[in-house]
Formats: C-alpha cells, structure tokens, sequence
C-alpha cells in the first residue's frame, strides 16, 4: 500500500487503517513501526514510512478436522453440527457386467445358441439380464429359468438376488428368409443400474453367411 507523503506536526496521533481487497487479509504493517494492529496509531516524532502487507486468504471448511471455525457458519435453529465420515464408493457393480457370444455367422432355417455370461463384482447385490434378438426369429430353449416373449422378441432371466456368475443360454433360429445384418440388442441390470451387454455384436451387427457381406 502506498498512500504517499504526508506532513503533519511533531508529536500528532496518526491513526491508519489498512483495507484489504475482496480474497485478502491484512497479515501487518512493516516500516518504521512493526506492528499487527489494525486500526494503528503512532504518534510522529520524526519522518516515519509504513507499509501495510497482505497476503492472499487461504480457505478451507474444516470438515476433515470437524471444527469448522474458519468461515462463517450459521444454523437456522439450534440443531448442533454433525460431521460424518465416509469411505469413497464405486458405482454399483463397478468391474461388472454381461457379455454374449454367437457363431461367426448364421444360416436360415438352421439353430444356433446364443450365450451369454454375466461376470459379477462382490459388491453386487441384485442382477437381470435381458436379451433382444432380431424380429421373427423362433426362440427355445431358454435355461435357468429364463423367459422368452415372442411379440418383442425379448429373453429374460431374473431377478437374481446374488452375485454368482451365471452362463444364460437359448436356441434361435432365423427365418428362411433372413439376410444380411441383423441386430441383437440386451442390457444387464445390475442394481438397479442397466447397461448394455458387450461381446459379440455390442454393435448390433451380426452377418448371415448367404446375405451381403458386413462391412
């Protein structure tokens, strides 16, 4: 701070008081007088030159420490502070997931099964898994305990209410007149959070071995 010269006779009180800007505090005056009070008073006896020095606030809301002295708490009524402690968390089913496994390609008329293996982590407590292969294709042959719907098409298992690793299986067959690419679209649920089946055809392609190459 510089507030330049100023005459005043021998033996005056000067009062200073410093003002720091927004995001700064006053830290002490250096000079002819060292000193942290603000406001300050001298009394001049001889040609004198004070700074005032600043520095810029540091923050912090204490919530690791539990005090939370440093800014400006306020309650709406007389409940007391809590201040909890928690171990960081994954998204449910972190590592998890279902992945589907098909031939290279398929023939129509001709069954195939479609596999899928659902890999879980511990922390999972809940899981289904649904699969959605093409329209008009004839399903079977669903294991444990699954379901198929015909008018969707849609193959369903679960609830499961674990974390085991299961392989699902089910026959399909495609029609005589199915060609070129075709889609496979599923979702494993896990927690209550769904996203979508990997592996083969995490794309929704899959290639008819008598139908126009996939490109």
């Amino acid at each position: 701070m510089n507030i330049g010269s100023t005459l005043v006779k021998a033996n005056t009180t000067v009062v200073l008081t410093a003002t720091p800007d927004l995001g700064f505090d006053f830290t002490g005056w250096t000079g002819s007088t060292n000193s942290q009070a603000n406001p300050l008073s001298v009394v001049v006896t001889s040609n004198m030159s004070l700074a005032a020095r600043f520095a810029p606030r540091v923050f912090s809301d204490d919530f690791q420490s539990g005090g939370l002295t440093h800014l400006p708490w306020t309650t709406s009524g007389n409940a007391t502070w809590r201040v909890d402690t928690a171990a960081p968390h994954s998204s449910p089913g972190a590592g998890s997931g279902a992945a589907r496994r098909l031939p290279a390609s398929y023939v129509p008329n001709r069954t195939f099964t479609v596999t899928i293996t659902a890999t879980l982590a511990a922390s999972v407590n809940s899981y289904s898994v649904s699969d959605q292969p093409p329209q008009d294709w004839v399903v079977s042959g669903v294991d444990n305990n699954g379901t198929s719907d015909a008018t969707t098409p849609r193959v369903t298992w679960g609830p499961f209410f674990d974390h085991q690793q299961r392989t699902l299986t089910y026959h399909i067959v495609p029609p005589s007149d199915a060609v070129g690419v075709v889609s496979f679209n599923g979702t494993a649920t896990l927690d209550g959070v769904a996203s979508p089946i990997g592996g083969d055809l995490d794309h929704g392609r899959y290639c008819g071995s008598l139908g126009p190459d996939c490109r």
